[in-house]
């Protein structure tokens, strides 16, 4: 095969677009979270995991280390209520993860549009639509900075088990749409 007929490889470089692409992501999503936002406490497991961010006590036997550390560090902000405050953390977290989802993408090669389609896919609208806490929205920001390994989606770093952090298979449904829709060109 002739160099002139090789297509060029997908570059692994982020450009002036993604700086901004990412962020605009990741900003969309956080609107579409606050304007959902619980105000107060909220029943069962949420409104335990908004007393024990205060507390830093520990939850039922999965934990959640991590989501409570990080929330108690929020919930200091001089805003609003406890409860508000660690709803908008899991809302800021999974905001971040969007933007971090978009990146990862464009990271692997993937071209702007499939990459920001497959970020916006990743949108969690669920726990946010009922106002609920989402300690999940910790566990996809993480894996969105480690989405350039598949291996982790399923399998998960030991030091991240002993730190408390759950994993989950999040990330190959928007990935696999992500590897199916064609490049930008």
């Amino acid at each position: 095969m002739s160099a002139q007929s090789e297509k060029p490889a997908r570059s692994r470089r982020l450009t002036r677009a993604d700086a901004w692409l990412a962020p605009l992501a990741g900003g969309g999503a956080l609107l579409l979270y606050a304007r959902t936002l619980a105000p107060g406490l909220l029943p069962y497991d949420s409104g335990e995991m908004q007393v024990l961010t205060y507390l830093l006590g520990n939850t039922h036997p999965t934990g959640y280390q991590v989501y409570l550390l990080l929330a108690n560090l929020f919930a200091r902000l001089p805003t609003g209520g406890l409860a508000y405050r660690v709803n908008l953390f899991s809302a800021v977290s999974a905001a971040l993860a969007v933007a971090g989802v978009y990146l990862s993408g464009r990271l692997m090669g993937g071209g702007r549009w499939a990459a920001l389609f497959g970020a916006l896919a990743f949108i969690e609208q669920k726990p946010h639509r009922e106002g609920e806490h989402s300690e999940s929205s910790v566990i996809a920001y993480v894996e969105a900075h480690i989405g350039e390994h598949p291996v982790y989606w399923t399998d998960c770093l030991p030091e991240l088990r002993a730190a408390g952090y759950e994993c989950q298979p999040r990330l190959v449904g928007p990935t696999t749409l992500y590897r199916v829709l064609p490049a930008e060109r």
